[in-house]
């Protein structure tokens, strides 16, 4: 899985490239809606990403942030990651730990990887 970008050169040519998928991938769910955020590969500095040639594809810079996370195994599915998050919640709680913002997940593998192999975090902010 590749995101839309044009890279533009310095002949103002527009030709595209491709910017090979990184891990993890983030999905936060904010007023019923899910943002789904990529990492870019470290080869690219802010300056030198592609611009996007899709109009919902943003590029920002994300704060340095504290979180904690819950890992599991399997697919994802609403349920299980429903249940995941309520154990972490539950944690975190009953060690006194203060949460903010939205839970995000994070998937780390392509979709054809077993089951079995497949890593998943459960993600929340803390103070």
């Amino acid at each position: 899985m590749t995101a839309p970008v044009v890279v533009q050169k310095k002949s103002d040519m527009k030709i595209s490239e491709s910017i090979a998928m990184t891990a993890p991938v983030l999905v936060t769910t904010k007023d019923n809606s899910q943002i789904i955020s990529f990492s870019m590969p470290s080869s690219y500095t802010l300056k030198s990403l592609p611009t996007p040639t899709d109009s919902r594809v943003k590029i920002v810079t994300i704060p340095t942030k504290k979180y904690a996370a819950m890992r599991f195994r399997w697919y994802r599915s609403d349920e299980r990651i429903k249940n995941m998050q309520e154990k972490l919640l539950s944690a975190l709680h009953l060690d006194g730990i203060v949460t903010e913002g939205s839970i995000s997940y994070a998937g780390y593998n392509a979709p054809w990887t077993p089951p079995w192999m497949v890593r998943n975090e459960i993600l929340v902010e803390i103070q």
